[in-house]
């Protein structure tokens, strides 16, 4: 999350990001980076992240392949505010998959224009433990024509809107094209040492631009194939870090022309009270040595595995560093002081067996699942009951395409005891009775089962049709069960882009999940910061006196409130409404 905070000075506007896989309480975290709320304590404060989802959902775009959501163990209140942000896209071709880990961010600041950072990540964005890499480049200046160095990442940020299933609004299609055209014309800061940086968008039919010729290679990449190192290099020796279970698979040809190493026992296992530092191999990076020019290197990061389908079906991003190989050559990675040298040992093959018939299938199981989440889904209410629950109407536009004698469930994820079932061939078209309003959502679990009992699942994102207008107020006042709860939510809110607020607070009062209040007890600061908000944001008090007005309706909202916050706020109530009709 380090690496998304906003510079010094600046605030997030804006971002774009890109993942193969996706865990959507992941995606919970980077708001709290861009808002800086993160900074206020090293705990998970669900009211912060609740504030920080809610403040910035409208301008992040998450994309990421389609059947490779993640179903959660537990859904909880918070996932609703990041349905507007997530989108599942179509595989680039038939055999391909949609494989990029990128994040670009524009920052702004009230002194100075705006700032950008591009991230590229070998990592998904996901809650997994593996051993990663990731590239920051961050904007020197903009250019009024298309740097040739940033092409790529303009047109690959143009190419996202189309992806999506279901399609995005006008609205977001028009701040990416935006925030496309800038990224074509940003002059890049390079990274220490580096004498160039260049972009590489990989997609089918798109002309190819990296260039792996040279005396020397070293591939680091989790998933290889035979096709996948002859694009690297065709013929002579390669350095390989991968994993066992991957190098056992290549035949002979292929292995004799390997000098290969694997992460050692202590890399993958390694814990430390209780956590888990190491993992598996996750990184993918090609280090090319030049034949021609002896002193200079070339160092590719990025998406792309060692794979034929990586350079030749799938939709990837890498960036390459250029320099001198002192600096990124070969021996900075594996020599004897290089930096992967000490978690890694030699590969010895074990000839291990493997059940590739349960491969296979696992394998046809996770198509079958891409297939499905590919398509159209629509959750529609269809009827609504006198306590605030209303039936929900779930459909596909075509069929699932299931192979005889294997089945799929599909259900609301806020709901999953109401499974719905769907053999092949049969479209999906059920009735969901009595959903409360809180628990509606466009968010579809589907899991996938073969008659051996093996299971893949994904989450899909469905079109939600005549959704109550104010779903996600009673959300969000759900989450405000307490007098506690409710004043750190209104510190988050209205203390929302000044880090320096949070961190002045967070320093004196806690504001972790079983602290007080950050206004301290009693509620101590509600005036200073409420006073701040009128002058400077009234639309944040707009946005508090619609939750306030909902909780204040009901027996267990007003419980919630601070003793005496009603009278107060209705005085809040008058000062704003003078103030509006005075400007």
């Amino acid at each position: 999350m380090d690496q998304l905070a906003p510079p010094n000075g600046a605030k997030f506007d804006r971002a774009v990001a890109t993942t193969f896989a996706l865990d959507l309480t992941a995606t919970l975290l980077p708001a709290l980076a861009f808002t800086g709320f993160h900074l206020a304590s090293g705990t998970s404060d669900p009211i912060a992240t609740l504030e920080s989802i809610r403040s910035t959902a409208d301008r992040i775009d998450v994309f990421c392949q389609a059947g490779a959501i993640g179903v959660p163990e537990k859904s909880p209140d918070l996932l609703a505010f990041l349905e507007p942000m997530v989108h599942p896209v179509r595989p680039p071709s038939s055999h391909g998959l949609f494989h990029p880990k990128v994040w670009f961010i524009r920052y702004v600041d009230d002194a100075g224009p705006p700032s950008y950072r591009l991230l590229v990540l070998t990592r998904n964005l996901t809650m997994d433990s593996s051993w990663d890499l990731a590239v920051r480049l961050d904007s020197e200046s903009i250019a009024k024509k298309t740097q040739p160095a940033s092409a790529a990442l303009r047109d690959f940020l143009v190419s996202l809107p189309d992806r999506a299933t279901p399609s995005l609004s006008g609205a977001r299609r028009k701040a990416i094209s935006e925030l496309a055209d800038e990224a074509g014309r940003i002059v890049w800061e390079l990274p220490p040492s580096a004498e160039q940086a260049v972009l590489h968008y990989l997609n089918p039919n798109r002309k190819r631009s990296t260039d792996f010729s040279g005396a020397r290679h070293l591939v680091v990449s989790p998933f290889v194939d035979a096709a996948g190192l002859s694009r690297i290099r065709p013929k002579g020796e390669i350095q390989i870090l991968s994993r066992a279970e991957e190098l056992e698979k290549l035949e002979t040809v292929t292995t004799s022309r390997l000098k290969a190493r694997v992460l050692d026992e202590l890399a993958v296992s390694q814990e430390v009270e209780g956590s888990r530092l190491g993992g598996q191999l996750h990184a993918k990076m090609y280090v090319v040595e030049q034949s021609q020019n002896w002193s200079k290197s070339h160092v590719f990061i990025g998406s792309a595995n060692a794979t034929g389908a990586a350079f030749t079906n799938n939709t990837e991003f890498l960036v390459e560093i250029r320099g001198h190989k002192n600096h990124f050559g070969i021996e900075r990675f594996l020599g004897d002081d290089g930096t992967f040298m000490a978690m890694t040992e030699p590969y010895q093959p074990t000839e291990a067996e493997v059940d590739e018939a349960e491969d296979a299938l696992q394998r046809e199981l996770e198509n079958a699942v891409r297939r499905v989440a590919g398509m159209t889904f629509s959750v529609e209410v269809i009827s609504s009951g006198t306590d605030d629950t209303h039936d929900l109407h779930l459909t596909s536009e075509k069929p699932f395409s299931l192979e005889p004698g294997w089945h799929a469930t599909v259900e609301l994820l806020t709901l999953p005891e109401h499974g719905a079932p769907v053999g092949p061939g049969v479209a999906l078209d059920t009735v969901v009775p009595a959903v409360p309003t809180p628990d509606i959502t466009p968010f579809l679990a589907i899991r996938v089962v073969s008659p051996t009992g093996l299971l893949a699942s994904t989450v899909v994102v469905a079109a939600l049709i005549n959704e109550p207008k104010d779903r996600l107020d009673v959300v969000l006042a759900r989450q405000m069960d307490s007098p506690d709860k409710f004043l750190r939510f209104l510190f988050f809110l209205l203390s929302l882009g000044k880090p320096a607020a949070l961190v002045d607070r967070a320093s004196t009062r806690s504001t972790g999940t079983g602290g007080a209040s950050p206004f301290g007890e009693g509620g101590s600061g509600v005036l200073e910061m409420v006073l701040g908000a009128l002058a400077t944001r009234p639309e944040a008090l707009a946005d508090l006196d619609a939750l306030v007005a909902r909780l204040e309706g009901t027996e267990a909202g007003r419980k919630a409130l601070p003793e005496g916050f009603s009278e107060f706020w209705s005085v809040v109530r008058d000062a704003a409404t003078a103030n509006k009709e005075l400007a």
